[in-house]
């Protein structure tokens, strides 16, 4: 019995094992067999089938299927459709780009609708162009819509200047980095870059990246830029200087957007917006002054801004009391008080006419705002803040408008900076102490048991002139004064706080100045080069060449500018076609490119926001906007408009090729003009 049992699940087993059938998984060796060379592939997520690139079909990977379906007729008819393509695109690639005067348009005209309009208008323009001359091939052969445009834009126009812009950067750079928020409340990350062009002779600050933010974090944005570095295949180990407006996630030591950039390259120098840092500084000091001031200046621009019949009504009552035409008071951010300096000015110069004017108002139009503005007209002590404010901010506005500049000598902002610093600290800190303090040492000057007693500060001409006549008591008139220098002694303590590393830097570049470079007393500079290990190679070659500077004669034009002066320094040959000073040239223009001047920056940065990403434009996807940017920039750094502009001829092979491609990703361009038929 137990025998039978035995063999009965012998025998079950047996069977088991002869009914087992056979898997084929596919084998690469199969590609290199010439039957199926050029076509064969693995069937995407499944190992048991194969796949034609040709004809698109899957089918099982045994041998005998695959050849049954290299002999079928759909499949041979496939082989030789794909190999006359192939052939077309060969010959046209290679055929003189003369023979293509149609893409050399369609290329200027979406460069035109780039620089100009938006791509919706092309559709109309490429119809208008076609009118013009009937007998015209190349005008009667123009084919531009939005979608082409757009893609023209974005994988064959754009990708050309980027290309142009890498092969321009051949040294250190410098990156300035800002996080932006668009109409559709994406986060998007915005850089630019600096940097010297050899080809042009001068720094180079220009547009560089506009890409998506998956999360608001420092980890993130360093990825981000990592990657954006990588893929242009530019070496964070010669990123100079990064520039950021001061937020938390860029700048803060234990974990930000510099710290970790300071992990792969520690001797990156942290640049904060100068002009930023100045208007959070004077906007954090205005804490300490009435809430009643920013409610003034505000609700006076807003109450004529969007309202003409005022605005007549006021026009006329000055001219009655001025005998001319008022200036329009400025609408500006809410919470940057420099920018307000201007407002500010028009509403002292116009005080007794708008406190008349406000005074009518609250009897005719019977309205909360008029009551309150009234009010605040009235009371004297609000005219005597604005008066100190104004004194102080147009101090700390002289110096922001050089930092906007475009044309600025970056070696002399250091004195600028520092003697908008020690003025203001003059107001309200012992003259005896700030002259022991050397200049470099003044961002970092203890002052707060050197503060002047409130009968010792000058509070100006304008404000003890208008306090000695507008009846306002002793005691009143100490608790102002006493406010105004809270306000000022907070502006020092803010700007400590936000720019000391700034100052540092611009003490650095002060011997980088022509007058400086080419005395023969300017000292040594090894102090200097010895912080950059990675721009000097060699500290001794680059003293002999600091040394001798003085000894070649430097045309006088150079000498006017430390970019103009340094560039010619870079250029100058030996009798052997050598430069002579490679070291100290290169060392030199690689600190220049620190960014400093932000005027470019945030001019771009404001192309980005309310041109490229405007409310109109809401819908306009991140690498369409980026597109737009390279193409505007790379217009502008070549020199050239729409009108001057000549497509390069990778441009016009990568058009070529593009149009011939078929594909069935919509990120592509899908058959310009051969495909579609």
């Amino acid at each position: 019995m137990d025998l039978c049992k035995d063999a009965s699940h012998l025998d079950l087993g047996f069977y088991a094992y002869r009914d087992k059938k056979y898997t084929q998984r596919y084998r690469s060796a199969w590609e290199s067999d010439q039957r199926f060379k050029g076509w064969l592939q693995p069937y995407p997520g499944d190992r048991t089938r194969a796949r034609c690139k040709i004809c698109g079909a899957g089918f099982q990977a045994h041998l005998k299927s695959i050849i049954g379906h290299s002999s079928g007729k759909k499949h041979l008819e496939n082989m030789k459709s794909s190999a006359s393509k192939i052939q077309a695109t060969v010959d046209t690639i290679f055929q003189p780009l003369e023979n293509y005067p149609t893409k050399i348009a369609e290329l200027k005209l979406a460069v035109y609708v780039t620089e100009h309009a938006s791509d919706q208008s092309v559709d109309n323009l490429s119809e208008v162009i076609s009118q013009l001359d009937n007998k015209s091939e190349v005008l009667q052969k123009i084919n531009l819509h939005r979608s082409k445009c757009s893609r023209l834009q974005k994988y064959v126009i754009a990708p050309s200047f980027s290309k142009t812009l890498r092969n321009d950067i051949s040294d250190h750079f410098s990156l300035f980095a800002d996080e932006i928020t668009n109409e559709g409340n994406l986060s998007c990350l915005a850089l630019t870059i600096r940097y010297f062009s050899e080809s042009k002779k001068r720094m180079v600050d220009t547009f560089y990246r506009l890409v998506p933010l998956r999360d608001s974090k420092a980890g993130d944005i360093y990825v981000t830029v990592k990657n954006c570095l990588m893929e242009d295949g530019l070496d964070v180990n010669k990123l100079m200087g990064i520039g950021t407006d001061g937020a938390n996630l860029m700048v803060i030591h234990h974990h930000s957007l510099v710290t970790l950039l300071k992990n792969d390259n520690p001797e990156i120098i942290l640049i904060r917006c100068v002009c930023h840092s100045l208007h959070l500084s004077a906007s954090k000091a205005c804490e300490n002054l009435p809430t009643v001031l920013e409610f003034l200046v505000k609700e006076t621009h807003t109450w004529f801004s969007k309202s003409p019949k005022r605005i007549n009504k006021y026009t006329n009552l000055y001219k009655v009391l001025e005998d001319r035409v008022p200036k329009k008071v400025d609408g500006l951010a809410s919470v940057r008080w420099l920018s307000r300096l201007d407002a500010i000015g028009v509403i002292l110069d116009q005080w007794d006419s708008l406190k008349r004017h406000f005074e009518i108002c609250q009897t005719s139009e019977r309205c909360y705002i008029t009551e309150q503005l009234s009010q605040a007209y009235k009371d004297p002590r609000n005219k005597l803040y604005l008066l100190y404010l104004r004194k102080v901010l147009k101090e700390v506005m002289r110096v922001n408008k050089l930092f906007q500049g475009q044309k600025v000598e970056v070696t002399i902002l250091t004195e600028d900076f520092i003697d908008m610093y020690r003025n203001i600290m003059h107001m309200v800190i012992e003259s005896c102490h700030l002259s022991k303090c050397a200049k470099e040492n003044l961002p970092y000057l203890e002052f707060q048991n050197y503060i002047l007693p409130l009968n010792e500060i000058n509070f100006g001409y304008e404000f003890n002139t208008f306090a000695e006549s507008c009846g306002s008591t002793s005691k009143e008139l100490v608790c102002i004064k006493e406010k105004c220098r809270q306000f000022v002694l907070e502006l020092i303590n803010q700007v400590q706080l936000r720019l000391p590393g700034n100052v540092d830097a611009l003490f650095l570049l002060q011997k980088l100045h022509p007058s400086v470079a080419t005395s023969q007393s300017k000292g040594s500079i090894a102090n200097i080069a010895s912080r950059y290990r990675s721009v000097v190679r060699d500290i001794d070659e680059l003293e002999n060449e600091w040394d001798v500077l003085h000894l070649e004669q430097w045309p006088k034009s150079c000498l006017e500018s430390s970019i103009g002066f340094w560039a010619e320094v870079y250029e100058k040959l030996d009798s052997a076609g050598n430069r002579k000073f490679p070291n100290i040239s290169a060392f030199a223009l690689a600190l220049l490119s620190l960014p400093f001047s932000n005027a470019n920056v945030e001019r771009i940065f404001s192309d980005i926001m309310n041109i490229v990403h405007s409310k109109v434009r809401n819908g306009f996807s991140v690498r369409s906007a980026e597109a737009v940017l390279q193409i505007r920039y790379g217009l502008s750094l070549q020199g050239v408009t729409c009108v001057d502009f000549i497509p390069p001829e990778d441009m016009i092979r990568n058009f070529l090729a593009k149009a011939e491609e078929e594909t069935q990703d919509n990120k592509d361009i899908v058959s310009l003009e051969v495909g579609i038929h």
